[in-house]
């Protein structure tokens, strides 16, 4: 009950006094509170957003959904367990992967506090993945977590606003970037691919031709 009630307070600190919370947030203090605090969040976020997903989905794609998972040799209740599970755990692996890349930038733009200081923000702002995943409300929700992170970075790492901002940018394009890379790599390794299989099937077909050619 003690972590439930601590939870709550730090989680509406978070969301409703995020320049207060994070401008007293020790930038140490060890990495196991705030690692606590953020899977609970994002285990908490998945339930809700299956929640979401069953609800909002219609009965016919519920029934593809049922066929394309028996013919892989699962059920629906895997489904939900391998969602839950995937979005916590890829959830919490991200979160140090990514606190790794702010933290570069945020050190090109002049921050002065470490690594840690820089998990503790993405921890804590996890908070708001509790309402990010409702319909409609999301997009205000990103507007809004943009802002937090913002004010986050600016209170632990005590630089500017403007310094913060570039970072944010340069976290964005490095983003895009990245996805564009994936995107072009798996673009090409499926053109390859189709490619090849065409190849192939065009090789089976002359091969099936001329046997019964030399059949006749």
């Amino acid at each position: 009950m003690e972590f439930i009630n601590n939870w709550y307070r730090t989680a509406k600190a978070v969301m409703f006094h995020p320049k207060e919370f994070f401008k007293s947030m020790p930038a140490e203090g060890g990495y196991g509170e705030p690692f606590r605090f953020a899977v609970f969040n994002l285990a908490v976020a998945s339930i809700l957003s299956i929640v979401m997903f069953f609800a909002t989905s219609e009965k016919m794609q519920l029934l593809q959904l049922e066929q394309a998972l028996v013919s892989l040799g699962l059920d629906m209740n895997a489904f939900v367990v391998l969602w839950l599970l995937s979005a916590t755990v890829l959830g919490a692996i991200g979160l140090f992967v990514s606190s790794a890349i702010y933290h570069i930038i945020l050190k090109l733009v002049g921050a002065k506090k470490n690594y840690q200081a820089t998990f503790r923000v993405g921890a804590y702002m996890t908070a708001l993945s509790l309402i990010v995943w409702i319909p409609i409300v999301n997009i205000l929700v990103g507007i809004y977590a943009l802002y937090v992170l913002i004010v986050a970075y600016r209170e632990v790492h005590e630089i500017t606003t403007l310094r913060v901002v570039i970072a944010v940018v340069l976290i964005f394009v490095l983003i895009t970037v990245v996805l564009i890379i994936i995107s072009v790599i798996f673009a090409s390794l499926a053109y390859i691919w189709v490619t090849s299989v065409q190849t192939e099937i065009m090789a089976q077909a002359g091969q099936s031709m001329q046997n019964i050619q030399t059949r006749q």
